[in-house]
């Protein structure tokens, strides 16, 4: 009732949005020494109660349930939750309690949030913290407008979660921030102190936008009491990159032409999360990461864990793809079994890493191995190129007929410049273009200008450094 109450002022001073942030707090909090406050302790008791008698933890045997407090019995058997708090008795009772607990009270506020913006008059959007996108926050997404994610290790190149996030994030808007504590950024803040690392920071900016994913500009990120900075880029390289993604929206985009998707599976995740302590879904990276050495673009796609989102997935949402990657999807909800086997009948070739389908029966488990087009591979490698087919076995479109999409858009002309040797000017480039055939476009040096050695004589290369870019 007072986070109501904060967000009945909010939207009364004529706010466009509402954010709420940190909104899986109490199971966020498990990392840091866990909440027991009254009201956790009261649903959790509920929670146990309601599990049917086999499926009740046999920790609680002979248990008082209609008394129980998790903190307190905890404490009589020696636990304090701030040491080794994996191995504390109902640690992951606990913690199944509270991804249901804070799914169930983040849709109660984003629906609340609505209806009062609506008996105001006004459409409220809806924003969400979602960290570094933690599987639980799957079931956040499809209630909210915008997405505010914070990396929790910022790299130079970061393109597996780039595109894990771009995947999380579906057709919902996505904002990324750095972390400032973490990673490459302290290094980053000394050379931009000294005037270095101007590209380095450029790139990082485009290459996540580049991989479907809006990065922030950093405008005094605070980086903690040890480092004791702030990030501060120069002005007018924030302003440069702000300018250019502005006036070039039309060139980036979160559709794509894949046609191989990996699987992020949320139930296998959370599986692995009570064996594994690392705070990423490691083999799903690991095949990524594979992807990614061998330049191979592809797509993410979720598979969620059926009661807190249920399955939404059709045949259709994999139309672009040949081929899927599964890694180590050790369980798979019957729609998504299904789903499979859908994408399997129409041609679609599906690569095994890891465990498939534990939790299957073992005739389903076994149909589904012993596909003719399902592969178990150790490693996620790209094969040998060749003349492409679509699943259907039809080929690609002809070269002068563009994608669906593309038909009749063009753009504003965007000039190349072309760098060679020292002496040597720059030659016709040949250019492509979606739709028509590939074109030569002079550059500013013309080819019938060069020597007979192949070089620019120096009067040619002044007047091309001088020259206007030309537009092709």
């Amino acid at each position: 009732e007072y986070l109501k109450a904060i967000i009945r002022i909010q939207i009364d001073t004529g706010v466009a949005g509402v954010e709420l942030d940190e909104a899986d707090l109490p199971l966020f909090s498990t990392r840091y020494g866990g909440c027991f406050c009254r009201d956790c302790m009261t649903q959790f008791r509920a929670y146990l109660q309601e599990l049917p008698p086999d499926e009740r933890p046999k920790e609680l045997a002979g248990t008082d349930l209609d008394t129980f407090h998790y903190g307190s019995w905890l404490l009589e058997r020696g636990f304090d939750f701030k040491e080794d708090r994996r191995s504390a008795p109902l640690f992951w009772d606990y913690i199944r309690f509270q991804r249901r607990a804070v799914t169930k009270h983040f849709i109660e506020m984003t629906d609340y949030i609505r209806e009062y913006g609506r008996s105001k008059g006004r459409e409220v959007l809806v924003a969400c913290n979602c960290g570094d996108a933690p599987p639980h926050f799957d079931a956040f997404r499809p209630h909210v407008n915008l997405l505010c994610a914070e990396q929790h290790v910022t790299e130079y190149r970061q393109p597996s979660w780039c595109r894990y996030a771009a995947g999380f994030a579906g057709q919902t808007e996505l904002v990324v921030v750095e972390q400032p504590f973490a990673g490459v950024i302290p290094e980053l803040q000394q050379d931009l102190t000294r005037g270095r690392g101007h590209d380095r920071f450029r790139m990082m900016q485009y290459e996540a936008v580049a991989l479907g994913v809006s990065t922030s500009i950093p405008y005094g990120s605070w980086m903690g009491p040890v480092v004791q900075e702030t990030l501060w880029a120069p002005h007018d390289v924030l302003t440069e990159m702000q300018d250019f993604l502005a006036d070039h929206e039309d060139l980036f985009s979160t559709k794509t032409y894949s046609e191989t998707a990996v699987v992020y599976s949320v139930p296998s995740a959370f599986e692995r999360q009570e064996v594994d302590n690392s705070r990423s879904f490691v083999p799903f990276y690991e095949a990524c990461d594979q992807l990614v050495a061998q330049t191979q673009p592809f797509d993410v796609v979720m598979f969620p864990e059926g009661e807190l989102r249920p399955d939404s997935l059709k045949l259709e949402d994999l139309a672009q793809y040949r081929t899927l990657v599964l890694p180590h999807c050790t369980s798979l909800t019957i729609p998504q079994v299904d789903l499979i086997e859908s994408f399997l009948g129409r041609g679609g070739h599906v690569l095994v890493t890891g465990e498939l389908g534990a939790n299957l029966p073992e005739d389903a488990h076994s149909a589904l191995l012993e596909h003719p087009l399902v592969k178990r591979v150790d490693e996620v490698r790209r094969g040998p190129r060749r003349r492409a087919t679509g699943p259907d076995g039809r080929r690609p479109r002809p070269r002068d007929e563009p994608p669906a999409g593309h038909a009749g858009r063009r753009g504003p002309p965007h000039p190349l410049r072309l760098r060679r040797g020292a002496r040597r000017g720059p030659g016709p480039a040949r250019a492509h273009a979606p739709g028509p055939p590939p074109a030569v476009v002079p550059a500013c040096v013309p080819v019938h200008a060069l020597g007979a050695d192949g070089r620019a004589p120096r009067d040619e290369l002044a007047r091309a450094r001088h020259a206007p870019a030309r537009a092709p």
